[in-house]
């Protein structure tokens, strides 16, 4: 199921992007001078970076120990490395707004 992408702009040149469950606040700026554009390019790198995860889901739900050893993809190994570190009864899917949000802030 695909989800609508929203970008909304706010005060002092922040955006909202929407996407299904995903929703961030994103703000960039050169000292002082907002760079709204930045925040939309950033947005888009988040709504990307969700449908990737949403390809892996079914490979995602599984515990790590039951994930294939030849999963290559660098988010999806963060996420796993991400749950590992703190309860290894967790899937993977419970790094998910904690990987997009480090994706977008690394944009």
């Amino acid at each position: 199921m695909a989800y609508e992408e929203k970008i909304q702009s706010l005060d002092g040149g922040r955006i909202l992007a929407e996407c299904g469950p995903m929703r961030l606040v994103i703000e960039a700026g050169i000292g002082k001078v907002s760079q709204r554009d930045l925040c939309v390019r950033a947005a888009r790198e988040g709504f990307a970076l969700l449908e990737l995860i949403a390809r892996q889901r079914e490979v995602l739900s599984r515990r790590y120990r039951e994930i294939p050893d030849n999963l290559d993809d660098f988010w999806a190994l963060k996420m796993i490395r991400s749950v590992v570190a703190v309860d290894q009864d967790l899937t993977p899917m419970a790094a998910v707004a904690g990987t997009i949000a480090d994706g977008v802030a690394s944009f």
